[in-house]
This record gives C-alpha cells, structure tokens and sequence, in this order.
C-alpha cells in the first residue's frame, strides 16, 4: 500500500472520529442535557425569588410593628404615607378580641378599617397572633373582595391588624416568564395561590397544596421535580424552594414538551453536522495526503541516489507553498549530506583543536608560580599542576586519586578538609592563609578556593589556587624590626629632652643657692632637693639607657602613695606656682609589684604633658586607688588581665588632645613631641 493511500485512510479516521463523537453524543443526550440546564436555571431563579421575598417579609414585619405600635399607643410616626405606600400596607387596625371592634385605626389611600372584624377572620388572627411576633396569615378574600394578606400581633390587650396588597407579589411573580409558557407561581404557608399567570386562579385564591412540589416547598425543600400541571394540562418541570420567615413557596414550572421541541431540533443539527463533517474529513485528508507525500518521495529519491554512492546529490527545493516541516526535512537532509561529506575534516580539526587546548591548560598549569589543584565531591585530588607536586615532594601519579588526609599530617588535613566543605557548602569562593609544614620548615599560604560547577550549574569539583606568602612574611618581619629600632631611637630623644627638663631644675636651684645663700645657711633644705632632683634624673637616664638596650626591669613591692608623697614637693617646683598639684589616695590603698624608677618617670612625663596642655595654669590630680578583676571585661582581648591592682590616674584641667592625638596615644612610642 502506497503512503498517500495510507495517510488518506487514516486522517479520514482520525477527522471523522471527533466530528462523529461530537455529533452523535447531543444527539442522544439532547433531551437529557435540557433536563439538566433547565432543573439548574429554574432552581436558581426560584432561590432568587424566595430572597426577594425573604428580605420583603423582614421589612415589611419591621415597617408594621413600628406602625402598629404607634397606634395602639395613639402617637404618629413622621412620613408613614411614604411607610404604607412602600410596602403596600392598606391600613392597620387596633381590635379588641372580647367585642371584635376596631379601636384604633391607620388608613391609607382611602383603605379605611371596618368599625368590626368578622368573627372568621377574627379566629384566623387570634391563631396566629402572638405576642412580640409579627406573622402573616393566609390569603384571605379583603373587605374589598380582592385576595388580601393579612399581618397579625398582639399588643398587650389588643390585636393589631394590618391588611397588605398582594400587588407587589403578584408582579414579583409576573416579571419572570421563559420560552413559551415558563412562569413563576408563588403560595402562602397553606399552600394557596398568592402569584400565577391565571388571574382566576389569583382571585380563587386557588388551593394547590395537593402537588407534589407544593407538598415539598411547605416542608422546607429544595429541588427539582416534574408533574402534571392542572393550569397547563400536562407534565411540567420545576425547581421548587421556600422563603424563610414567612414559609411561603415559590415555584418555577415549565412544560416538558418544550424541552422535547428543543432536543429534536439539537437532534437534527446534529445529524447534518456529522454527515457534513465526514465528507469534509474524507476530502481535507484527500487533499492532505498527497500534499505530505511528494516532498516525503523526494527525499526518499535523493536517499536512494546518496545510498548507491553519489555523495553530491541534495534534496530538491520543497517550494514556498510547501509547510515548514517538510522544508525542514530538506533542509534537514541536505545538512546530513553535508555533515556526512565533511565528516572527517570536521572531526579532525576538533581533535587537534582539543589537543592545543588542552596543552595550553597544562602549560599554564605547570608554570604557574602557584599551587594549583582539583578535587572531586569525596576530597580526592583530581588534577595538580607541577608546583604543588613538586611542593608536596611526590610526582603528579602519586597524588592523583588521594585525599589530603593521605599526604599530610592529620591536623593540617583537618583544616583543608573544612576549608573545602565550607565552599561546597557556600557555592562561593573562599580566600584564607593556610600553614603547611614543609621539609624546610612552616609555609604561609593565600589560598583562594572555589566551586566548579558543571554545564547544568551542579558542584561538582573544588578548585584551589595558592601563593607561598612565607618569604613575604619573613620581609615584613623584618621591616617592623627596623621600625622598632627606629622607635628605640625616638624614645632616646624624648628620654633626653624630660632629662634635660630635670637637669634644668637642678642648676636653677644651684644657681640660686651660689647667688643667695652661705654654707650654713638655713635653706641647706633646698641644696638637698636640688641634690635629690638630679639624682633621680641621673637614674632616669640610666634606667632609659638599659631598656634601649633591652635590660629587664627591676619590680618590687613599693608603697604607692608613699612614692607619690615624695614626688609631690618635686612635682610642685617642676610645673610651677600657676598649677596646683594634688595626691589622692584611697583609704588602705594595697602595695603593688613594679619598677619604682619607671613609675616615677611616667608620672613626671605625663605631669609634663599636662603643663604643656595648661599654658595658664590649673589644677593636676593624680589618684590612686585599688581594684579588682575577676574576669575579663572584654574576652577578645588577648592581654586582658584578671586579679588585684593599683590604677592611677592623672587628670588635668587642660585642653585636651585632638582627635588623631587620642588615636594614637597608646600607640608604643608615640610622641607629640620633636626629636631633640
């Protein structure tokens, strides 16, 4: 069988199949589908109705009782025409059950109440009447003849009355109408007519409790049902439903012969759309059938030609008429053609492009300065290049397919094991020193590493590329031993300057005691200050000396405040009559461990300082007092001390320091001061 008859027989089953499914299914389901599109719309219209009405019993109840209790108590209320007039409220009456006479009365529209309610109506009202509810009665013929509902409530000894017009359910219930002969029927809690097309039936008051449909709205139902209909004379379909409050019933019936008329007529259209769809299939799959084939047979043709070795033959041009499939199967062809001829070139080239590729990487890998590795998900090294192997003492094959674990010792391993889980962990590159013992001692690292992902953005690998910082930090090691000793020697400077100061206070007392004074003069007292200043100054510059050259100290237990008694008199003669020096002390200040020289060189360095920052005088405190710390106030602090100390602090009244002054003042070495 030839492809054109094929595809013919199949696409004339394939199009015939849904045009017949699709015809066939309403055909025999017509009638069934209007039962159901019809119980579904009556149902909803019939709720909508009884809403109406649910929400008309509410207001109308309200609107009564207002009225109806203003009456009994003979007060007005404002715009009850407007009340009466909205709710169709004819009048409302006051009667006194014992005598059925009116007492009081509310007219409306010339409606006026009758001076005695028959003793009928009046066993209806005393039923239904009760005290604090307001309720309707069933329709009853009004003093007029005309159907009328009535609203009864009792109000301490009276029955108040009111008579409602069914005008506005009436019309409620004539606004719906459908096809020919759908209507709407409403009836009271007893199951007489309230609404219906029949105006007869409406005046009758016609009771229709007897229906199957009724039977269920006066039990509180809802739903769909059919009967036969007495008004229209044969079986109809209804959706039923019931107002809350009042209990009445609203019913939405339709004829069934209408839906019948509807299903034949979807029947027939249904039978032409199927025998119309079936010749269109056999034709448009006529047509398409040989459409698909002659390019499919030209190809076929170039195939055959290309099988018996002719290598140059192409797929002839599908034309612009042809779909783009077919072009695409040309094309398709024609690159095979060509992919086929250039085959070996083609393959050829990309070996050769991918062996310099690949010689360029490891060239960049080998002579690399760095160390530079891979590693797979497990730890395991899965490329090196020449200076990591030649670091770690073994050749490229004796370190691929290990873990570090397996190279270097388990600590540093340790380390490098979660430097690589904290990058597949992250999926970020992560840079950290890394220490490597090494044959020729400790190694410093900056390691970068990072994920290597593959085409579909998984990790699959961890990269790592680092450079030997040692020689570096031996460099910088170096260069703050320079500094230090740079240092070292601004400390002699400003050691020689604060001597110079004590020097000067020296030969000023000297001086004044060769101009002033004898041998035996009574201010020998001043000789012996003077004498004692340079004293200190000369072990100043001793002690000063021994640290530039890295002497210990010498510490011992010395009493704090008797060292600051016997600085005091100094002190006062060194920063002058304009500053006022005072010693505070703590009551039992403790004894403390430290090199009384040096102390006392701090003092007067920082009593200095304070003069400088005190040109015109004032006031220098230095305070001791013990403390204790029984733990550190800050943990990062590496040098933070805990235990029992001396804390002294001098304070001035001077200016104080600038910003980069109080920076860098417990800077070691740090000096505002010159050089010499």
């Amino acid at each position: 069988m030839k492809l054109r008859s094929l595809l013919f027989i199949a696409t004339s089953i394939i199009t015939s199949i849904p045009v017949v499914f699709f015809g066939i299914w309403p055909h025999t389901h017509a009638f069934e589908n209007e039962i159901v599109r019809v119980s579904e719309q009556h149902v909803l219209i019939a709720k909508n109705i009884a809403r109406v009405l649910e929400r008309y019993d509410r207001d109308v109840k309200a609107a009564f009782r207002l009225l109806a209790k203003n009456v009994v108590e003979e007060t007005r209320v404002e715009d009850v025409e407007v009340l009466l007039d909205n709710f169709h409220i004819l009048n409302i009456c006051a009667v006194a059950p014992q005598s059925n006479k009116v007492v009081y009365a509310l007219n409306y529209d010339n409606n006026s109440c009758p001076a005695q309610i028959s003793d009928q109506h009046l066993a209806v009202f005393s039923q239904r009447a009760d005290a604090g509810m307001v309720e309707f009665t069933q329709v009853l013929e009004g003093p007029d003849g005309l159907p009328r509902l009535y609203l009864v409530s009792r109000f301490d000894d009276y029955l108040a009355v009111g008579v409602i017009s069914t005008d506005y359910i009436v019309a409620l219930g004539m606004a719906v109408a459908f096809g020919e002969r759908g209507h709407a029927a409403i009836v009271d809690h007893q199951g007489s007519i309230l609404a219906h097309p029949l105006a007869e039936w409406r005046q009758q008051r016609r009771n229709i409790a007897a229906l199957a449909p009724v039977k269920r709205m006066l039990a509180r139902e809802t739903g769909v049902t059919t009967f036969y209909s007495p008004a229209m004379k044969g079986d109809v379909i209804a959706g039923y439903t019931w107002v809350p409050g009042s209990n009445w019933g609203v019913m939405v019936p339709q004829p069934v012969q209408e839906l019948r008329q509807r299903a034949d007529a979807a029947q027939r259209n249904a039978l032409f759309v199927i025998v119309l769809g079936v010749v269109a299939a056999a034709l448009v799959s006529w047509f398409v059938s040989g459409y698909l084939t002659r390019p499919v047979r030209a190809v076929v043709e170039a195939a055959r030609r290309m099988t018996a070795g002719d290598h140059q033959v192409r797929a002839p041009d599908m034309g612009r008429l042809a779909p783009s499939e077919m072009k695409e199967l040309g094309s398709s062809f024609n690159a095979m053609a060509e992919a086929i001829d250039n085959d070996l070139r083609t393959r050829q080239g990309v070996e050769k492009a991918l062996r310099d590729s690949e010689a360029r990487f490891r060239a960049f890998n080998d002579h690399s300065p760095n160390i530079m590795h891979i590693k797979d998900l497990d730890g395991r090294f899965v490329m090196i290049n020449k200076g990591s192997a030649a670091f770690m003492g073994a050749s490229e094959e004796e370190i691929i397919g290990k873990t570090a674990f397996e190279l270097f010792p388990a600590k540093e391993a340790e380390v490098f094991d979660a430097h690589d889980r904290a990058v597949l962990e992250s999926g970020h590159a992560v840079e950290r020193e890394e220490r490597i013992l090494h044959n020729d001692g400790s190694h410093t690292f900056i390691t970068a590493k990072f994920p290597i992902r593959n085409a579909a953005g998984e990790i699959v690998a961890v990269g790592a590329a680092g450079s030997d910082l040692t020689h570096r930090k031996k460099a910088e090691e170096r260069l703050r031993h320079v500094q230090k000793m740079e240092a070292i020697g601004q400390l002699t400077g400003g050691i020689a300057h604060d001597f110079n100061n004590l020097l000067a206070i020296v030969v000023g007392n000297l001086e004044e005691l060769e101009k002033r004074l004898t041998a035996d003069s009574g201010s020998h007292a001043i000789a012996q200050r003077a004498m004692a200043a340079a004293v200190r100054g000369s072990d100043l510059i001793q002690r000063l000396l021994a640290f530039s050259r890295k002497q210990a100290l010498k510490p011992r237990s010395i009493d704090v405040l008797r060292l600051l008694s016997d600085m005091a008199d100094l002190l006062n003669r060194t920063l002058g009559e304009n500053i006022d020096v005072e010693i505070r002390s703590q009551a039992g200040l403790w004894p403390c461990l430290a090199d009384p020289l040096q102390l006392e060189n701090a003092l007067i360095n920082l009593a200095i300082n304070a003069r400088d920052a005190m040109p015109q005088g004032g006031k220098l405190i230095i305070e001791a007092k013990s403390v204790s710390f029984e733990e550190a106030e800050d943990e990062s602090e590496p040098e933070a001390l805990i235990g029992e100390f001396v804390a002294i602090a001098v304070t001035d009244s001077g200016a104080g320091m600038a910003q980069d002054v109080a920076d860098n003042a417990f800077e070691p070495f740090f000096t505002t001061k010159e050089v010499g």
